[in-house]
């Protein structure tokens, strides 16, 4: 059985065209569900013609059968298309998540489902390029003893460690599925697949280092899309605990389950 990948759009066209084809390359045991969340720049009509189109073309000659395309009359939001997908996927030990501006690398997958066995998680993140809120960098994180008393001994897989922490963000994310058991709050924001991790102690969360993702609106990376929307990612809120939009404005979202000392 493949594993259900889900993979959300909304705009952001040229970041379809380079990571969409990767993903497909990357990932051979997945089934992919292509979700389009009522684009307006043309991403239904690119969608509708590369799979009709261009997968055989590229080299994939099974793809047309793991690649399913989904398209929203109406902006739903992404908690949403992620309660319709848990329910579409109940029947699956692990499922996993990719948005549009996620470069992944080969392998990722059946990597990251077996550190998060190891690490007995229930939702594991690779590691990316994001801000942390209250610390000046990943490795200050990741030997954060406090982290660790909160969420349990640490683990590692392939020598990197699993760091626990009370959520994680939404892409180059697995998930097991039994963990879901409830749907998502939509709150316009991604913050609201953070709240529901937060809110659940129950739920195992954590980053793993020893994948590596690129994410397009970080870093640089928006150099590569010439339909780069700065206010969608502040608008939707992307995966850092702190973001930083092109007009300096910030927003942090704390844990309610772990502050450091004199935090309120």
């Amino acid at each position: 059985m493949k594993i259900p990948v889900l993979y959300t759009t909304f705009n952001r066209l040229e970041y379809t065209k380079r990571t969409l084809p990767r993903l497909i390359e990357a990932t051979p045991e997945a089934d992919i569900y292509v979700v389009d969340n009522a684009s307006t720049d043309g991403t239904q009509d690119y969608l509708d013609d590369y799979r009709a189109d261009l997968l055989q073309s590229l080299g994939y000659p099974d793809a047309v059968d793991r690649v399913d395309m989904y398209f929203k009359k109406n902006n739903i939001g992404i908690a949403n298309v992620m309660n319709w997908f848990f329910d579409k996927t109940k029947d699956h030990e692990y499922v996993a998540k990719v948005d549009n501006d996620t470069m992944v690398p080969d392998g990722w997958l059946p990597k990251m489902i077996e550190a998060a066995k190891i690490g007995k998680v229930d939702v594991l993140q690779a590691k990316h390029h994001f801000i942390i809120a209250r610390y000046k960098n990943w490795n200050e994180m990741e030997n954060d003893q406090r982290v660790e008393n909160l969420n349990g001994c640490p683990c590692y897989f392939c020598g990197e460690k699993i760091v626990r922490y009370p959520f994680v963000g939404g892409s180059g994310v697995v998930i097991r599925r039994t963990a879901i058991r409830e749907d998502i709050k939509s709150s316009g924001h991604i913050f609201g697949w953070s709240v529901y991790q937060d809110e659940r102690p129950e739920i195992k969360s954590a980053f793993y280092p020893g994948v590596w993702i690129d994410l397009l609106d970080m870093a640089g990376y928006n150099k590569y899309a010439k339909d780069a929307n700065m206010k969608y990612y502040s608008d939707t809120g992307r995966l850092e605990l702190r973001e930083v939009d092109a007009q300096g404005n910030v927003r942090v979202l704390l844990s309610n389950r772990y502050k450091k000392p004199g935090q309120v």
